[in-house]
């Protein structure tokens, strides 16, 4: 049986645009993720808190958030979705 695949993976499969099914081009747009970006190093609590204040889940996206929206869009459940680009934004406006 074949080793299941990391979050990295499946976050790269997800936004390479490759699906089992063809090829569809699904993006995963994100807002404010934990250890990536701006959000890496040295960001305060408090900046944290701010961000989290606009969020209904008072929280910022996860990798693992990303890695599975990713994991969604490039499994059988998406197969007939082509094009979409959900953000992730833990129900935050854009």
């Amino acid at each position: 049986m074949p080793a299941s695949p990391s979050h990295e993976e499946l976050a790269r499969l997800g936004a390479s645009g490759l699906h089992p099914g063809g090829f569809c081009r699904n993006g995963l747009p994100s807002t404010a993720i934990d250890g990536a970006g701006l959000f890496t190093n040295g960001v305060t609590e408090q900046a944290l808190d701010f961000v989290r204040s606009f969020r209904p889940m008072a929280r910022v996206c996860a990798l693992e958030d990303v890695a599975n929206a990713a994991e969604y869009l490039a499994g059988d459940l998406a197969g007939f979705v082509s094009g979409q680009h959900p953000l992730l934004s833990g129900g935050a406006p854009a």
